[in-house]
């Protein structure tokens, strides 16, 4: 009786194998039909064997993968911006030349004079006394020509506020609507022309380097002024050339407006003469001829403003 039970257990057990079998193979059958069907509806690849290491794309999260350009950067330690493209990728390369400045000067001043209404008179930034007073802020945006780079265009752009811009500005007296231009201390572009060893050209406003002190506060000696610097020239507006004719000397010229005149107040134009001679890489001398007139009319019998400007 148990050999009998043996032999029925055996043969249960043989026809479900059989059935599995039967199973797998039609899913087998299945999947061989999908595939087919797949690879008719896309173009044919040719295989290549998987690498060591190759792990399925479906099996890296989205997260995680990276395009073949991507990793290439990775790779080699490019900056990710260098493979931007379109309009996102011009915007990089140009803010990459661009500079972008930020500035602010203030002070606190003590005139033991006691001076009528706390202003100390023929100073030219620090005119208060006895005040907490913001003298400049300001922001400067640059973009360099770099001939290296194959770019003869450039242009800058100073954006000032603060009390710096009352005294830095023309008024009514002396130019027509000082007051649209306050704000902008410098705002010019420039151009290099392929002229000798490269002719430097300069449109639109400018601070004045006639005299030995300069605006920002950052860049001088003493953050006062001296009253030659008060009574000199700050801004010109106009066109002005710079030629460099060889590693010892420099030509300069300018037509402008007038001094501190954004527009002008008659039909005369100002100019300039100049060079830079460097003898030695230790010693710099600037000779600059200045001439004009300053006033409502431009007629012969005026007298002329002219400044000699020369310093080592």
């Amino acid at each position: 009786a148990q050999q009998v039970g043996l032999s029925e257990n055996g043969a249960q057990t043989g026809h479900d194998l059989q059935r599995r079998v039967a199973q797998l193979e039609a899913e087998v059958t299945e999947l061989k039909k999908l595939i087919q069907e797949r690879n008719s509806s896309t173009p044919h690849q040719p295989e290549t064997p998987p690498s060591a290491g190759w792990v399925p794309a479906s099996a890296i999260p989205s997260t995680m993968a990276l395009s073949s350009t991507e990793a290439h950067q990775q790779e080699s330690g490019a900056p990710p911006s260098a493979s931007r493209g379109g309009e996102d990728g011009k915007t990089l390369d140009f803010l990459r030349n661009t500079t972008i400045n930020l500035g602010m000067d203030g002070y606190y001043a003590y005139n033991f004079n006691r001076p009528v209404g706390r202003v100390n008179l023929l100073r030219a930034y620090d005119v208060l006394s006895n005040n907490f007073s913001l003298n400049q802020a300001s922001i400067i945006f640059e973009r360099a020509p770099d001939l290296s780079q194959g770019r003869r265009f450039g242009g800058r752009l100073d954006l000032q506020f603060g009390q710096a811009t009352d005294t830095l500005q023309g008024n009514p007296a002396n130019e027509p609507r000082p007051q649209i231009y306050r704000n902008i201390f410098q705002a010019y572009g420039t151009y290099i022309a392929p002229v000798g060893n490269g002719l430097t050209l300069d449109f639109g406003k400018w601070s004045s380097s006639l005299g030995l002190e300069n605006n920002y506060t950052k860049d001088q000696m003493n953050y006062s002024r001296s009253y030659y610097f008060d009574f000199l020239p700050f801004y010109h507006t106009g066109i002005r050339a710079n030629y460099q004719v060889n590693d010892r000397l420099a030509l300069n010229y300018w037509l402008v407006n007038g001094t501190n005149q954004a527009e002008a107040t008659n039909g005369f134009k100002d100019e300039l003469f100049g060079f830079v001679v460097k003898p030695r890489t230790s010693i710099t001398w600037t000779f600059n001829y200045y001439w004009g007139k300053n006033i409502l009319t431009e007629s012969s019998s005026v007298p002329s403003i002219r400044f000699l400007c020369s310093r080592a």
